[in-house]
C-alpha cells in the first residue's frame, strides 16, 4: 500500500498534520507513505519516522507524475497542490484536487474544505461553518480518512545542529537544569493581523510573568514580520532573553524546545510547541481555538472583550485580555 499526503503549507499547518501519519500506519499496517509540501519547509518534516520519502512540489514533480499510489490524501486548496493531486496516477483520492482549472473536493473531505477557502457554499457560508465547528483539525481528518481518532500526536523532529544550536544559546544564556523557561510569542504573521497580542497587554503580561516567577528565564520569540516590533517589547521589558527573529526553522524549534511553557498566539510557535509536547497557554482572537488540539497540555485564552473567530485580517472589535489570570496559567 502505498500512499501520498499532499500538505504544502503552511509551517504551522504541515506540523498538525503529520497527526494523521500514526493512524494511518494502524489502518494500514506496513503501507509506505510519501509526502509533497515545498523544499523551504525540509525541516520541519525531514527525518519524520513515518515518513519514507519527502518530495518537493517545486523540484520533484515530474518524479510524482511517474510514480503511483494506492491512496492520495490531498490536505491542500491551493490550484498548485490540486493539480498535482489529479496528476499523480492513483487509485483512490481523499481531499481536493483540480476540475480543469478549479479547485474541487471529494465529498467525503467536505466537513474540512466546507469551511475553506474552497467552499461549494462560498466564502461566507464557509466562515460561518468554521465558527460552528466543534472539532479539531486533527479530528477533522481523522474523520474524513476513516480513522478512529484518538488525539494520536503531531511529530517535530529536530536536526543534531540545530539541537546543538540550542544548547549553545542556553549556555550563552546561564540556562541550567533548574531554570525554568517559558517561551514568549505575543506576535504573528500579518495574514490575521489581531491574532497578536497589542504590545500594551504583552509588556503587561512580561511584568506580570516577572513579578509571579521572579527566577523563570523568559525567551522572547518571533519572526522576520516582527523586528520593530519585537524591539520595542524588548526596550520595555529589558529582562527578556530576545532569541531573534532570522533563525531558521529548525533553530527555532529547537529554542521552542528548550522551554517548559510556552505563551503563544496561534502561530507556528504554538504548532511548534504542540508537537514538542510543551505546556502551553495560547491566546486567542480571530481565528478557531476550537481547531486548536492542546492534547491536554496547558490552556487556551479568549479575549474578555472583542472577536472571537470572527475570521477577518483585523477585528472590528481589538480583543483584550485578563492579563491577571493568563499569567496564573504559566
Amino acid at each position: 500500500m502505498n500512499i501520498l499526503v499532499i500538505k504544502l503549507g503552511a509551517a504551522g499547518d504541515i506540523i498538525r498534520t503529520t497527526a494523521i501519519l500514526p493512524g494511518l500506519k494502524q489502518k494500514y499496517p506496513g503501507s509506505s507513505i510519501d509526502w509533497v509540501t515545498q523544499s523551504s519547509y525540509h525541516e520541519i518534516i525531514q527525518g519524520n519516522p513515518f515518513i519514507r520519502k519527502v518530495f518537493f512540489i517545486d523540484k520533484d514533480k515530474e518524479k510524482l507524475a511517474s510514480s503511483f499510489y494506492n491512496l492520495i490524501i490531498s490536505c491542500d486548496d491551493d490550484l498548485g497542490a490540486c493539480n498535482l493531486a489529479s496528476q499523480v496516477p492513483h487509485d483512490y483520492l481523499i481531499g481536493a484536487y483540480a476540475h480543469g482549472k478549479k479547485p474541487v473536493y471529494t465529498p467525503n473531505a467536505a466537513a474540512w474544505f466546507d469551511n475553506g477557502l474552497i467552499s461549494r457554499h462560498g466564502l461566507r457560508k464557509a466562515n460561518v461553518l468554521k465558527r460552528k465547528n466543534e472539532k479539531t483539525y486533527q479530528e477533522l481528518w481523522y474523520n474524513i480518512i476513516g480513522i478512529p481518532y484518538a488525539k494520536q500526536e503531531p511529530q517535530l523532529i529536530l536536526a543534531k545542529k540545530d539541537t546543538l544550536y540550542a544548547q549553545g544559546f542556553a549556555r550563552k544564556n546561564n540556562f541550567n537544569g533548574k531554570s525554568y523557561i517559558v517561551g514568549f510569542n505575543p506576535g504573528s504573521s500579518t495574514r490575521w493581523w489581531d491574532k497578536r497580542m497589542s504590545v500594551g497587554d504583552t509588556v503587561k503580561l512580561g511584568w506580570e510573568i516577572r513579578d509571579r516567577y521572579p527566577d523563570s528565564k523568559v525567551i522572547l520569540l518571533g519572526g522576520p514580520e516582527e523586528i520593530e516590533r519585537n524591539k520595542i517589547i524588548k526596550k520595555r521589558l529589558p529582562f527578556l532573553i530576545d532569541s531573534g527573529v532570522n533563525n531558521s526553522l529548525g533553530q527555532f524549534a529547537s529554542i521552542i524546545n528548550l522551554c517548559q511553557t510556552v505563551i503563544t498566539s496561534d502561530s507556528l510557535a504554538m504548532h511548534m510547541a504542540i508537537a514538542l509536547k510543551k505546556k502551553v497557554v495560547v491566546f486567542f482572537a480571530p481565528t478557531s481555538h476550537k481547531e486548536i488540539e492542546i492534547y491536554d497540555r496547558g490552556y487556551k485564552v479568549l479575549p474578555v472583550r472583542g472577536c472571537v473567530g470572527c475570521y477577518r485580517k483585523e477585528c472590528r472589535i481589538k480583543p483584550i485580555y485578563d492579563i491577571d489570570a493568563m499569567a496564573k496559567l504559566i
